[in-house]
């Protein structure tokens, strides 16, 4: 996602918020309690967090992703609940492909502020390199309700958007009809944007369940065939970034036991690969 490397940055705490830690202190000292030992804790409070901010900017200039990420941590070990450097710890973990560990920081960061948009758009980045689309439209949407106004996020679900189009065939066949060619046509400019140009793509076809299960699995092929076909002679996709694998009807979208669940079936759909992916959505430092 790499928002966070520069949107975010470690702001000390205001004196408003200095005073109340002053005033708390005296509660919880009781009456007998000094200023001078109220002032302590003041103080080890400014340590800690001098020494917070100094590790977060240091992380943050840092050009290694392994200093990054050791900086972080030990950021947290001195502000463990503050979700800026969780964001930003995911974003170092995202761009070491640790997708695991990037969603929970990411996921750590939203349930400490909920309210920050960079944490959405970190997941619904890592999401589509995953090649689920579904759920990276679902994060860019819930963070782009609170910065509107981001284009990165806004480019990313617009090509989140289009490939997860699906393209529709007839009964019993694998020819392309004139709309699934505009879908395809769509597609293909999705994927030779600049932020996927080293993208790989799976392209998986599917039946519905009607007719053997051999026969569907050979169908469900041509379909996926078909489709690669179209996207290397007419849209100048190369080759070599598409392979074709066939489902048969081990796959529904939808129920096969109605008219329009069983033309819902009836499709090819592309998938990014996970193992190719392009590095899109980093913001630069």
């Amino acid at each position: 996602m790499g928002g966070g490397l520069v949107r975010w940055t470690f702001w000390p705490l205001g004196g408003a918020a200095l005073m109340v830690f002053f005033f708390l202190g005296l509660a919880l000292a009781g009456p007998q309690a000094s200023l001078h030992g109220v002032k302590t804790k003041y103080i080890d409070l400014s340590e800690r967090e001098a020494r917070a901010r100094k590790l977060f900017e240091k992380a943050w200039k840092s050009k290694d992703l392994k200093e990054k990420e050791r900086l972080y941590l030990e950021v947290l070990k001195l502000w463990p609940s503050d979700p800026r450097t969780y964001n930003n710890l995911g974003d170092t973990y995202e761009r070491q492909k640790r997708f695991k560990e990037a969603i929970k920081s990411y996921e750590t960061a939203l349930a400490l502020n909920p309210k920050a948009p960079y944490p959405y758009f970190g997941l619904g980045d890592v999401y589509f390199k995953l090649g689920e689309f579904e759920r990276a439209i679902s994060y860019y949407k819930k963070g782009l309700k609170i910065d509107p106004d981001d284009r990165p996020a806004r480019e990313n679900l617009t090509l989140a958007t289009v490939l997860t189009q699906k393209v529709l065939f007839p009964f019993d066949s694998y020819r392309l009809t004139q709309e699934a060619k505009r879908v395809l046509k769509e597609i293909a400019r999705a994927m030779n944007a600049p932020k996927l140009k080293e993208a790989r793509f799976e392209i998986q076809g599917h039946t519905d369940s009607l007719g053997p299960r051999t026969y569907n699995m050979r169908l469900s092929v041509k379909r996926g065939e078909a489709v690669k076909r179209f996207l290397v002679t007419e849209c100048g996709i190369k080759e070599e970034r598409l392979t074709v694998r066939g489902y048969g009807e081990d796959r529904p979208a939808a129920s096969n036991k109605t008219v329009e669940g069983r033309k819902r079936n009836r499709r090819v759909e592309v998938k990014i690969r996970r193992n190719h992916f392009a590095h899109f959505g980093v913001y630069k430092e």
